[in-house]
């Protein structure tokens, strides 16, 4: 996955994820952004919600949350597949495995 920003508007102009098995690369449109900070203002702690679009259709849905201050260790994506509705999270694990990137 690869979020893309354009830094003189500070705002997200495209997503999009490529899975190992295929060709493909699948647009991810925004949906929705929560700050999660409600004890503590400032923290940075957050909630993002995207939708997978493949042939016209949402086939997933993506949650990504961020907590814990901003460290890697709080941040996680949690993954719907919308047709079998099967989630799978992804975790920083602290690896620099280069078979399994998440950027954003």
């Amino acid at each position: 996955m690869r979020t893309y920003e354009d830094k003189d508007l500070k705002k997200e102009v495209g997503t999009f994820v490529q899975y190992n098995s295929s060709k493909e690369i699948i647009p991810v449109v925004f949906t929705k952004y929560t700050r999660t900070d409600t004890d503590s203002p400032g923290l940075g702690n957050y909630e993002i919600s995207r939708v997978e679009v493949s042939d016209g259709k949402v086939n997933g849905e993506y949650f990504f949350v961020q907590t814990g201050a901003g460290s890697t260790q709080g941040r996680y994506v949690k993954y719907t597949n919308l047709k079998t509705g099967r989630s799978t999270i992804f975790m920083h694990t602290g690896d620099n495995d280069p078979a399994c990137k998440i950027n954003y």
